[in-house]
Order: structure tokens, then C-alpha cells, then sequence
């Protein structure tokens, strides 16, 4: 009996392990099947594409001026705040000018003494000039007449020709050393009234000059940006009293990694971007290039201006520059987040009939979140930007979220 059993069990094995294998093999095959994958698709796009080297930067002012007090004094009248706009030559500020007024009030009077001197100084030399001629020629014509005697008495014997020539020559000698002497004397006193004439002149200009620098006043038309004094406070000179900007003249310095020198010229097209204005981009060129490459960054500064900045951009508010160094008005664009890596050459997945095909690329042109393909699309192409990374070449794929278009 033992025996039979034994047998029917080992007569009954193979029968129920080939049913087992046989399961088993069907689950394999179900199990190792190709799944189809779930993906979304773009369409491959004609668009304007372009390239930027990228630096970051505070927004400043072309013209900022920080006004110092050019002159001592208690301030009287403080007639602006921070944030007002101001006009050329708008009062900003008021010092006590009363001692300022009395130094020029002062300086008039000695003006006028010193012309009224000179003046007549001038007069009385007119004068003298005309008496010193009236008196040189009765001189000569008593001259001319004492020679026409001493004639007749050398003529007579009663004197030698030589005294005669002797006694001309001395009076005429000792009187145009006399003239001499009394004009020299007349110029000099002349000069000195002249000096002191110019003299008070100008030191009535700089007395009227302090008394402007007492009334602080703007350099140039902007906006107040800084105010440092307040009424009634004593200033020092040179002391700082203000900071005024011009807002419509906005720059933005950055510096770049010194390989890209060669590709920054003057006039370059240029674009500027705030944290603050996310969604704007506004226009700007660049102005200045740094001769020279920083030693320990390797970087080189570059200036752009904003031209026609709106009223919202205002210095000192971060930036971002994007200077242009390529652009393309149609060109085909994908995706980066499409873009994988196969041997360390771009590649795409295509949808075809169904299936992912992958596609090695060309590329050119790249920003933030696109990039130019410069060969193995074409326009229309569906590509995949979802799920791409479980893919291989000819695997079934189910678009999902969107449906391609084309």
C-alpha cells in the first residue's frame, strides 16, 4: 500500500509541475511586455531668437551730485525733502547772509572811494600834462630867443662860440631832466590809484560771490535723494548738505569673465532687467568698456545706459544685463528641458506614429528656456518635453496633457 501511494505521488508530479511552469512563463510574458509610455509634446516653433552675455548690476544715476555748503552759516530755510523733483537752479536751502550782505554793502563803499581817487588822480594828470606843455613851450620860445642874442654877441666878440654852444647845452639838459622826473613822480602816484581801483573791484566780487554761496541752489534738474541738514543747524564749509540725481539718465555697470572681451564693442545693443519688473525688459546700449581686466576676478567692467527709462526704474535697484552678442529674426527653436544627452551629443525624442524616435541635433543659440536648432528638425516636428527620460529609441508612447499639433 505504501508503495502504490509512493508511486501515484511520484506518477503525479510531473503532471502538476508543468502546469506551475507553465503559469509561470505566461506571467513573464505578460510581465516583460513593452509598456507604452505616458508623454506630452511641442511642436518645433519658426521664432525670434537671440543670445546675451549675462552680468548683474545696480541701477545709478549718470548724474548724481552731492551739494556741499560753500560757505559757513546757521541754515535759515530748508525749502526741500527727500524724493521732491527739482528744477535747475531750485533754492534747496537758506544760510543767515546778514554778515555776507555787510561785506559786500562794505565792499561798494570802498569801490567807490577808490574811483572817485582815481578819478581824480586822472583829472589832476590832464591838468599837469597841459601845464607842463604850456610851460615847455615858453621855454622854448625863451630859448630860442636867448640863443638869437648870444648869435649877436658872439657876432660882436663879446662871447666865444664854444660858451655859447656850452650854456644852451646845459639849460636844455637840466630842464628835460626836470620834466622827466615830474612825469615819472606823476605815473607812479597814477599806478598806484589804478591798482587799488581794480583792487576794490574785485574784492567786491568775491564779496558778492559769499553772498550767493549762502543761498544753496541745484546743479542740475532731478529728484532730491538725499537731505543731510535741517533748519537751524549750523554747516561748516564743504560740509554735505544734499545728493540730487538725475532719474532719466540711468546706468548699470557689471563685470564680465574676460574671455568675452572680444565679443562687447561701444554701441552694442543692450537690455536691462529688475527684480522689481520681472515681466519688463527695457532698452539700453552699451557705453563704456574697461580697458583693462580686474587681476584677482579675471572679470572687465561694462557700463550700458538705459535709454528712455520709465519713471517706475530708479537708482539703486538691482539688475540684470543682458548684452546682445547674436540674433536670429526666424529660426527653428525647441524646448531645453526637451534636450537629452547621448554620448554627450544633444538628442531629442520625436513623435512618430505613436513611438519616440530619437533624433541627435545641431544646436546654436540658446536663452533662458529655449534653444535654436540648426539641424535634425523641422517645423511642425512633435517633440517630447515630458517623460523623455524613460525612453528608448522606438518605444510606444501615449501623449498625455496635450495632444500634438500638425
Amino acid at each position: 500500500m505504501w508503495l502504490f501511494a509512493l508511486c501515484l505521488l511520484g506518477c503525479g508530479s510531473p503532471t502538476g509541475n508543468s502546469s506551475t511552469t507553465g503559469q509561470t512563463q505566461a506571467a513573464q510574458t505578460v510581465s516583460t511586455a513593452p509598456d507604452v509610455i505616458p508623454v506630452e509634446v511641442v511642436p518645433v516653433k519658426l521664432e525670434a531668437m537671440a543670445s546675451f552675455l549675462r552680468g548683474t548690476a545696480t541701477l545709478e544715476s549718470d548724474d548724481e551730485i552731492r551739494i556741499l555748503a560753500e560757505a559757513a552759516g546757521r541754515t535759515t530755510q530748508v525749502a526741500v525733502e527727500e524724493g521732491d523733483r527739482v528744477e535747475q537752479h531750485h533754492i534747496l536751502a537758506q544760510l543767515d547772509d546778514r554778515e555776507a550782505q555787510l561785506r559786500v554793502e562794505r565792499a561798494k563803499v570802498q569801490l567807490a572811494e577808490a574811483k572817485t581817487a582815481f578819478t581824480s588822480l586822472v583829472r589832476l594828470d590832464q591838468q599837469e600834462a597841459e601845464l607842463s606843455l604850456r610851460g615847455a613851450r615858453v621855454a622854448a620860445v625863451e630859448a630860442r630867443e636867448n640863443y638869437r642874442r648870444a648869435e649877436n654877441m658872439a657876432k660882436a666878440g663879446l662871447i666865444s662860440q664854444e660858451e655859447l654852444e656850452a650854456k644852451q647845452t646845459q639849460r636844455e639838459t637840466a630842464e628835460v631832466a626836470l620834466q622827466k622826473e615830474e612825469v615819472r613822480l606823476q605815473y607812479k602816484t597814477i599806478d598806484d590809484a589804478r591798482y587799488r581801483y581794480e583792487r576794490a573791484q574785485i574784492e567786491l566780487k568775491e564779496a558778492e560771490l559769499q553772498l550767493q554761496f549762502t543761498t544753496v541752489k541745484a546743479p542740475i534738474a532731478g529728484v532730491v535723494s538725499e537731505r543731510q541738514v535741517a533748519r537751524g543747524q549750523f554747516v561748516q564749509k564743504n560740509q554735505h548738505l544734499f545728493t540730487v540725481v538725475d532719474p532719466q539718465r540711468l546706468l548699470a555697470r557689471t563685470f564680465l569673465p574676460e574671455k568675452f572681451s572680444s565679443q562687447v564693442t561701444l554701441g552694442q545693443d543692450a537690455y536691462v532687467e529688475t527684480e522689481a519688473l520681472q515681466a519688463e525688459r527695457f532698452a539700453a546700449r552699451v557705453k563704456l568698456i574697461s580697458p583693462v581686466v580686474e587681476a584677482e576676478s579675471g572679470t572687465f567692467k561694462v557700463t550700458v545706459e538705459l535709454l528712455n527709462p520709465p519713471p517706475t526704474l530708479k537708482p539703486g535697484m538691482f539688475a540684470t544685463v543682458l548684452i546682445t552678442v547674436a540674433e536670429r529674426d526666424q529660426t527653428l527653436v525647441i524646448p531645453k528641458r526637451a534636450l537629452t544627452l547621448d554620448s554627450s551629443r544633444p538628442t531629442v525624442y520625436r513623435l512618430e506614429k505613436g513611438r519616440a524616435r530619437r533624433v541627435p541635433l545641431k544646436i546654436g543659440l540658446s536663452d533662458n528656456d529655449r534653444i535654436e536648432v540648426l539641424s535634425g528638425l523641422t517645423e511642425g516636428d512633435q517633440i517630447i518635453v515630458v517623460g523623455q527620460e524613460k525612453l528608448l529609441d522606438e518605444m510606444r508612447v501615449k501623449v498625455v496633457g496635450n495632444e500634438p499639433k500638425g
